[in-house]
């Protein structure tokens, strides 16, 4: 998302400020585009002790403002519709603004241009909400010693390559087919937001259902739980931020024979020993 922070300062310089929102987490720095009094663009590094997270963004090195305030905009992000904003607040107590569609206007902040010492705004929010999200997971075989039901990784879990199919209501408007990665991985992407969708996956030849883990949105799904050879699929309600860790789990299979089920691990049959021995008739030792 692109932000644009202009105004002028005490002395009539003209001041305008580009800078985007972030796109990951524990970020310390942000880049910002100067140009003073409508000259080349000058380029600088902006960081910050307390780390940025998706969404945020952040201006440094502002002078003082005028009489008429900052003006903050907001240039309106693609596949995005209009929510609430939230009108910040000044350390220095003095006058925040006003708010209006993707607006903030006449911030009065005070501070140094060289070392950025004295003011800080903070909370300037702009509400979007977005049309579409992407849905993804991995396709794996369960080779984890004991199995568990997680995906671990790669190494531990190898990919499977295989099909997987996406149907909509409404309709995604992105790929409805695509196929897993060199690591098992598949994505799709710009699936409406808040739509009832199911993911199936074809069945890779040679491999038997082990489980299914849904992610978030997830409502139910078939063809897991060790349930043989057939396709698996996962139906969910798209979240806003999208969905991942809807996973599809095999296990090996024996040719000739009946689908295996994933193995018990020795652990599991020492400690179920164990239980029958507590649950059965007491124990008496009898003396000669």
């Amino acid at each position: 998302m692109l932000l644009t922070l202009s105004g002028s300062d005490t002395v009539g310089n003209t001041i305008e400020l580009r800078t985007e929102s972030v796109n990951a987490t524990q970020v310390v720095s942000t880049v910002n585009r100067l140009r003073l009094n409508g000259g080349p663009e000058e380029v600088f590094t902006c960081s910050t002790t307390t780390r940025l997270t998706r969404g945020e963004y952040l201006f440094c090195r502002l002078p003082t403002v005028g009489a008429e305030g900052y003006t903050l905009v907001e240039t309106q992000p693609a596949d995005y519709l209009d929510r609430t904003e939230t009108l910040g607040s000044l350390s220095n107590g003095g006058n925040a603004g006003l708010v209006g569609n993707d607006i903030f206007s006449g911030i009065r902040v005070r501070n140094n241009l060289v070392t950025g010492a004295s003011d800080r705004g903070t909370g300037f929010l702009f509400g979007e909400f977005p049309v579409f999200a992407e849905l993804g997971g991995r396709v794996y075989l369960e080779g984890s010693v004991p199995p568990n039901v997680q995906d671990d990784d790669p190494d531990e879990d190898p990919p499977i390559a295989t099909e997987l199919r996406l149907s909509c209501a409404p309709a995604s408007s992105g790929d409805t087919v695509t196929n897993t990665d060199i690591d098992g991985n598949y994505r799709f992407s710009r699936v409406p937001v808040g739509a009832t969708c199911v993911i199936t996956e074809l069945q890779p030849a040679g491999f038997n259902n082990a489980y299914n883990t849904m992610g978030p949105g997830g409502l139910s799904e078939t063809g897991g739980a060790q349930s043989g050879r057939g396709d698996s699929t996962i139906q969910l309600v798209v979240p806003p931020t999208g969905s991942f860790g809807n996973n599809f789990a095999e296990t090996t299979a024996t040719a000739g024979l009946p689908p295996q089920k994933v193995p018990t691990s020795p652990v599991s049959l020492v400690i179920l020993f164990l239980l029958i021995l507590a649950a059965g008739a007491p124990f008496t030792r009898r003396t000669p």
